[in-house]
């Protein structure tokens, strides 16, 4: 049976982190997956409405100032349909060789070759769904005075109709944002424990500590955003990894079981400011610009706010609790590369219900949202960021 949470409350911290409403803080994703009070307020007694208290009786041009918003996060949108309540995913392991006899005679055994050969099967459930809902109350009798003519009325009512529609856009691509900011950091969490119990696993890379192993030089997370030479260097790693992960490994997945992801399968999301550097610095001064190409790639701004100011660290942080338990709060994390299995979201349902108030002249109008949210650490995945090094 699928479990259902209300995440409403994460919704919010996660939109005012977003656009920068509060600075980046600590937030609970531990269920995320299985995831302007400025206008009209000194205004004279009985000159504004009486609904919203902010619309004054008027004449002269009215502008409706709300535009449609779109997410950006549509790579890890996966169908429904296919998907359902219940996704339930299998991973048979590789066999292993044995002795086949085949060229044996005289009295040498053949073994027994009618014996049950069965191979070693995992089998994972992902089974959850989140709701929230955005509630609006329209009216026309009582805001009719604010208007000129009807059709400034039903341009303002339209423009309550775009704001729902933009906040529930952005409450779905928040909702992404979360889980796959929660799937970085889980790769985080799962390579520094690997790290501590000395495994070899290649889940995360800070590609300062690489660089230096590579060319023998220094650099600080803050001068590395604009070094020519580490920005050639990054682009070199991510064509690399892509390629390795490419191969059957046992490496670039928390489990250690034997995956490959095939490079058309292969998601690249990256921060915006990097990619654009490494535009900027990289190819700007070469004449075969394919030669120095990144893999296709995503570009996003942040992973799970933009600050007050938009400042890079801030845009580059990810500061929660994770659904293992685990606390992470790193600056610095340029971006990740991942199987289309590995992370995803999908929306399940997107309801409409109006409840009309015919004595009042008003009808309530709700949106209501469920989604669900997966994160599989069995499934290929490397994180890249930026650490100084001692």
């Amino acid at each position: 049976m699928a479990t259902f949470n209300d995440v409403s409350t994460i919704m919010q911290d996660v939109f005012e982190q977003a656009i920068g409403a509060e600075d980046i803080a600590s937030i609970d994703f531990t269920n995320i997956a299985s995831l302007g009070d400025y206008i009209m307020n000194s205004a004279p007694n009985g000159t504004n409405d009486i609904i919203f208290g902010k619309l004054f009786d008027r004449i002269g041009k009215t502008v409706i100032a709300n535009r449609l918003y779109k997410g950006r996060y549509e790579f890890m949108a996966v169908d429904p349909f296919t998907y359902g309540f219940v996704l339930q995913k299998i991973h048979v392991s590789c066999l292993e060789a044995r002795e086949s006899g085949k060229y044996y005679s005289g009295n040498q055994a053949d073994g027994d070759i009618y014996a049950i050969f069965n191979p070693e099967i995992n089998v994972s459930l992902f089974a959850n769904a989140k709701s929230w809902e955005f509630a609006v109350t329209i009216t026309k009798e009582q805001i009719k005075s604010a208007f000129t003519d009807a059709k400034t009325l039903t341009a303002f009512i339209n423009g309550i109709y775009t704001a729902m529609d933009t906040s529930v856009a952005k409450s779905l691509e928040d909702n992404a944002s979360a889980t796959f900011a929660t799937w970085i950091g889980e790769h985080l969490a799962a390579q520094a424990a690997a790290d501590q119990a000395e495994e070899e696993k290649v889940l995360a890379i800070n590609l300062i500590d690489a660089y230096f192993t590579e060319t023998g030089t220094t650099i600080t997370p803050d001068q590395a955003w604009y070094d020519a030479d580490f920005l050639r260097f990054c682009t070199s790693k991510f064509i690399d990894t892509k390629r390795m992960m490419s191969n059957l490994t046992v490496i670039f997945n928390d489990k250690g079981w034997e995956k490959h992801t095939p490079v058309e399968s292969n998601h690249f999301v990256i921060n915006g400011k990097f990619a654009d550097n490494i535009k900027r610095y990289m190819q700007s001064d070469v004449f075969n610009k394919e030669l120095v190409d990144m893999p296709s790639y995503t570009e996003v701004d942040y992973w799970q706010g933009i600050g007050k100011t938009g400042d890079l660290e801030s845009r580059t942080t990810i500061n929660a609790t994770l659904p293992s338990g685990a606390q992470i709060n790193k600056p610095y994390i340029i971006g990740a590369m991942f199987d289309e299995y590995a992370v995803g979201t999908t929306l399940y349902e997107r309801d409409t219900v109006a409840i009309p108030n015919p004595h009042r002249h008003r009808t309530n109008h709700f949106e209501q949202c469920m989604c669900g949210n997966f994160i599989d650490m069995s499934e290929n995945g490397v994180v890249f960021y930026l650490e100084a090094i001692s």
